[in-house]
């Protein structure tokens, strides 16, 4: 195992700067990865985000791109085909003189259309005050136990000031409603 000279250490730092990986610095230098990137983490160097990292280009993968791009292909596809980024394919076509075009805007999705409500027919029966007024309610203390349980009126923190009291006839497990309230309650699916 070999140190490091302080030529090697300051070529490895001058390529680094420079963008180079720890492969390529590696095998420049005749060590291994590792060793080149403990040895840069050692000494603090930092590669600057602002600073990309060069991409080599071949010539003939830069012919491919302006001639693919010519052709019609999208940079995704030429991104794909040639193992790149799809923005070092933009970059590449850009430094070549390659207008890219904008990509298609999405279309605006169909406007839904929801269908208009259907009246509610529910009525308060003629005998008693409307139910949705306050003074028709009756307490919770004083509902019967035939009576409509619906609710009415909205005190603090959202309970009910009374309920509707109208008195149902039903069976134990039927509707707590009277029929006005039922037919708000229950809509048929259509």
């Amino acid at each position: 195992m070999t140190g490091w000279t302080e030529i090697e250490i300051d070529e490895a730092r001058d390529l680094f700067e420079r963008g180079k990986s720890f492969s390529a610095i590696a095998h420049r230098l005749g060590k291994t990865r590792s060793a080149v990137g403990a040895k840069l983490h050692r000494l603090g160097a930092r590669r600057n985000a602002a600073t990309p990292v060069p991409i080599d280009w071949t010539a003939s993968e830069a012919r491919s791109v302006l001639a693919w791009a010519r052709a019609g292909w999208t940079v995704r596809k030429i991104a794909r085909r040639l193992k790149k980024t799809d923005s070092a394919v933009r970059n590449k076509l850009t430094r070549l003189g390659f207008e890219i075009p904008a990509p298609p805007q999405p279309a605006p999705p169909p406007a839904r259309r929801s269908p208009p409500p259907r009246p509610v027919q529910a009525r308060a029966p003629a005998d008693r005050p409307d139910p949705w007024e306050a003074e028709a309610c009756v307490p919770l203390a004083d509902l019967p136990a035939n009576g409509c349980r619906w609710p009415i009126g909205g005190g603090p923190l959202g309970t009910p000031r009374g309920f509707c009291g109208e008195p149902i006839e039903r069976p134990v497990d039927a509707c707590p409603y009277c029929p006005a309230h039922a037919a708000i309650a229950f809509v048929r699916a259509s």
